[in-house]
């Protein structure tokens, strides 16, 4: 049996941290029922949380991660999949192999890339980096709380989404159809700004955000410019609802 799970939820509800003690319970109940635990760290991982592993937060270890997109900064695709010892060994006395398949499969240009990547994060200590300017980032974010339909900021790191409601007291999500998430993330970009939007994260049908995953090298000026832009992209949409 397999449990499978983002440590901090990603695009499908905006940057949703859980609670501490949460993640520290799951290990508990796959131990006990001797249940792999998979940690899908192709958002949280390789320092966009603060962490080389999002899940060193709360002192996880799981049984496998799922790792990609930081893993080579976007220049070129590439995944990787690391496992504790026994699920390596148990490989290594069967098949001996692990065989993808893929035509793409073992690139040596996606390795050279990722290994080359890795080693300007760990060079010019970015990961350090994301948590000192993730808490900038979330700070500063704490102004838009002003604004009418902003119900809820949150985030890890340089990993941040902003949950949008049509009541902050009752937390009353918006009518689908009116896609407030991305009108706000139209708006941002014509002022500049590249935003994820993302929606139902209530039901499936229901619930708007957008999620902000800066590159670790922004400045906390240029944090200060995407608040900005963010305020003035929100306060928009609310004068047009």
């Amino acid at each position: 049996m397999l449990f499978i799970a983002e440590p901090v939820v990603g695009a499908a509800a905006g940057a949703v941290v859980p609670k501490d003690g949460y993640w520290q319970r799951i290990r508990e109940i796959c131990d006990k029922y001797n249940i792999k635990l998979i940690a899908d760290e192709v958002m949280t991982g390789i320092g966009r949380c603060g962490e080389n592993l999002c899940l060193n937060y709360w002192n996880i270890v799981p049984d496998v991660v799922v790792l990609a997109k930081g893993l080579s900064s976007g220049y070129t695709p590439l995944g990787a999949i690391v496992v504790k010892e026994d699920i390596y060994h148990t490989i290594q006395r069967g098949s001996g192999s692990f065989v993808h398949g893929h035509t793409y499969s073992q690139n040596p240009l996606s390795t050279a890339i990722g290994a080359a990547v890795l080693s300007y994060i760990q060079e010019h200590k970015l990961i350090e980096r994301s948590k000192q300017k993730g808490q900038y980032l979330l700070d500063k974010l704490q102004n838009l709380n002003s604004l009418d339909i902003v119900g809820d900021i949150r985030g890890l790191g340089l990993f941040a989404g902003i949950e949008f409601v049509t009541d902050k007291t009752t937390r009353t999500w918006f009518d689908s159809a009116l896609k407030i998430n991305k009108q706000i993330a139209n708006q941002a970009f014509i002022r500049g700004l590249i935003t994820y939007p993302g929606g139902g994260g209530i039901d499936g049908i229901h619930g708007d955000h957008i999620l902000l995953a800066p590159p670790f090298i922004i400045t906390e000026k240029q944090i200060d410019e995407l608040v900005e832009i963010l305020s003035s992209a929100i306060t928009t949409v609310e004068n047009q609802i």
